[in-house]
C-alpha cells in the first residue's frame, strides 16, 4: 500500500491589503522602527500563518532567532518592537505570556477557518472511497434485489456529497475558474461563508458575483485577496480593496 498524501498544514497565501503601509498601527510601527518594524510586522505574519494552529512558538532566543535573521535586527530589537506590537493591538500579549507565542484572534479565526474546510473535504473523500470500496466487494446481484441494491447505493452516494449551497450547483464557480484551482477555491470558501451567515448563492448570485470581480480586478491573486477579504469579515458582497470604508454602505446589496 502506497502513502497517502500529507496532511497539508498552514495557508499558502493570506490577504495583503494594498493600503496596509496606511493602517494606523503599522504605521505605528514604522514609525518607531522606520522600514524595520514594518518588516516585521509582515514576515511575522507569513510565518504564523504556515502553522498549523496560527501560533508561532517565539518562546525563546533560539526560536525566535529565524525572524530576527529575516527581518535583519537583533534579538532585543525584535523584543522592543514586539512590545510596541502588544501596545498597537497587532499580536495578543496573554498569548505570548501565558504560552510563549505569537499569534492573534483574527489571523487565528482565520487559520481555523480554513483547516475546518480542508478536514470537511478530507472526511467527504474518505466516505466516497469507503462507499466505492463496499459497492466492489459487494458482488453481482440479479433481478429486484440488484435494482434495490443500486438504488440504495446511489443514495448513499448522494449523501455523501457536501453540498455547495442549497441553492444552484458548483458549475458557475468551476466554469470561471477553469484550471484555476486557487481561485476556485477562494469561490467555495466565499460560498461557504454565505450558507454560513445563512445568505446562501443561487445560480444568478453566483455569476453577478464573478461579473463583479472582473470589474474589481485583473488577476487571479487579488480577486482570491478580494474573496479572502470578503470571508474574513462575513460580507455578503466584494469590495475593492482600497475602498473598504465604503463597505458599511454597500452591504446593504442582495444577490
Amino acid at each position: 500500500m502506497g502513502m497517502g498524501r500529507p496532511i497539508k498544514e498552514g495557508l499558502d497565501y493570506f490577504p495583503h491589503d494594498t493600503d496596509a503601509v496606511n493602517d494606523e498601527k503599522i504605521e505605528s510601527m514604522r514609525s518607531l522602527f522606520g522600514a524595520a518594524g514594518y518588516a516585521f510586522y509582515f514576515i511575522s505574519l507569513e510565518r504564523i500563518y504556515r502553522t498549523k494552529l496560527g501560533q508561532l512558538d517565539i518562546s525563546s532566543k533560539e526560536r525566535r532567532a529565524f525572524l530576527t535573521g529575516r527581518i535583519g535586527v537583533t534579538d532585543e530589537q525584535f523584543m522592543e518592537m514586539l512590545e510596541a506590537a502588544f501596545e498597537v493591538g497587532l499580536f495578543d500579549r496573554k498569548a505570548f505570556e501565558n504560552k510563549g507565542v505569537m499569534t492573534g484572534t483574527g489571523l487565528k479565526r482565520r487559520v481555523q477557518q480554513v483547516n475546518g474546510e480542508r478536514a470537511r473535504k478530507r472526511q467527504w473523500k474518505n466516505d466516497k472511497l469507503s462507499t466505492e470500496k463496499t459497492q466492489n466487494s459487494s458482488g453481482v446481484l440479479d433481478g429486484d434485489n440488484a435494482g434495490k441494491s443500486t438504488q440504495r447505493k446511489a443514495k448513499k452516494r448522494k449523501e455523501n456529497i457536501p453540498p455547495i449551497s442549497p441553492k444552484g450547483d458548483a458549475g458557475v464557480f468551476e466554469k470561471y475558474a477553469g484550471d484555476d484551482s486557487a481561485l476556485l477555491q477562494a469561490l467555495k470558501d466565499f460560498n461557504t461563508m454565505r450558507n454560513k451567515i445563512k445568505k446562501p448563492m443561487t445560480d444568478r448570485a453566483k455569476s453577478m458575483l464573478t461579473t463583479k470581480l472582473d470589474g474589481l480586478a485583473e488577476s487571479s491573486k487579488e480577486k482570491m485577496e478580494i474573496l479572502d477579504e470578503a470571508v474574513l469579515h462575513c460580507w455578503r458582497s466584494v469590495y475593492p480593496l482600497k475602498d473598504k470604508e465604503k463597505v458599511q454602505d454597500d452591504e446593504q446589496e442582495r444577490f
